[in-house]
């Protein structure tokens, strides 16, 4: 079955070019798997600053990101607003919830959870009146910014861009960083189309991972059948978290997950 009959016009004859409608399903498939990837390719550098955030000197900061809108300027704002959100969250916010999980003889399964977090926001609009645009970076899939205090003189080399495919799998992705007096987590998240989504997921895994080091009861319901014995968890937890800070980031371009190290003084 043909679903298309065009003519293209040339000098002398007219040429007929038929359209199998068959083609078109895979053709559009192809095309989003491509647009895709070259979405993944645009986001592979990121100023070295974002990736080793702890390095950056002061604590009068905070680092946002935005997808990118058509105005570079709108998207700077916008991503400034995020990095001041960013800066009131880790001086102190609020965690609580619970989780579900379901155990069988088969495997582990999470359930669900209901998580609320808070902090307060007067502190944002108190760094968005003080703070200014230490550095800002922009691409075709997001839109980085390093809000701080004026006072904070961000070296040279900090603001460089780091191709990720030149970074190996830092020791923090598979065993936290010992220090005394103080806490760690991990948070990580899939790679999904837009980016700073994923990134967006890491931070907020690390905050509940932060958290919930501090203060969990885990209330267990047992249920056993005939075939197999069932076992319903759910972690219960609220805590305070006080000055924390991004650590690092990493991206893996391989397995397409991204990570995010938190800190914060025990």
């Amino acid at each position: 079955m043909f679903a298309r009959f065009s003519l293209i016009r040339r000098s002398r004859a007219a040429v007929p070019i038929f359209v199998n409608s068959m083609h078109i399903r895979p053709l559009l498939v192809l095309t989003i798997v491509l647009l895709a990837a070259a979405a993944s390719a645009m986001g592979q550098s990121y100023p070295r600053w974002f990736l080793y955030q702890g390095e950056i000197p002061g604590t009068r900061f905070g680092a946002g990101y935005v997808r990118p809108s058509m105005y570079r300027d709108s998207s700077t704002s916008y991503a400034f607003r995020s990095g001041c959100i960013s800066y009131a969250m880790y001086k102190g916010m609020s965690i609580s919830g619970s989780e579900a999980f379901w155990s069988t003889e088969g495997g582990n399964a999470w359930m669900g959870s209901d998580i609320q977090i808070s902090f307060d926001t007067s502190m944002v609009e108190y760094a968005v009146s003080r703070f200014g645009v230490l550095d800002a970076y922009h691409d075709k899939v997001k839109t980085i910014v390093l809000a701080g205090d004026s006072a904070i003189e961000l070296p040279e080399q900090m603001k460089e861009i780091v191709p990720v495919s030149s970074i190996p799998q830092p020791d923090w992705v598979e065993s936290l960083p010992a220090q005394r007096g103080m806490a760690y987590a991990v948070g990580e998240a899939e790679e999904y189309f837009y980016e700073t989504s994923s990134w967006e997921l890491a931070e907020k895994n690390a905050r509940l991972s932060l958290g919930k080091q501090n203060n969990t009861t885990v209330i267990g319901l047992s249920k056993m059948d005939e075939t197999e014995g069932q076992d319903v968890r759910h972690d219960t937890f609220s805590t305070e978290l006080r000055d924390v800070r991004v650590v690092a980031r990493w991206r893996d371009m391989k397995k397409r997950i991204m990570y995010v190290l938190l800190a914060m003084p025990r």
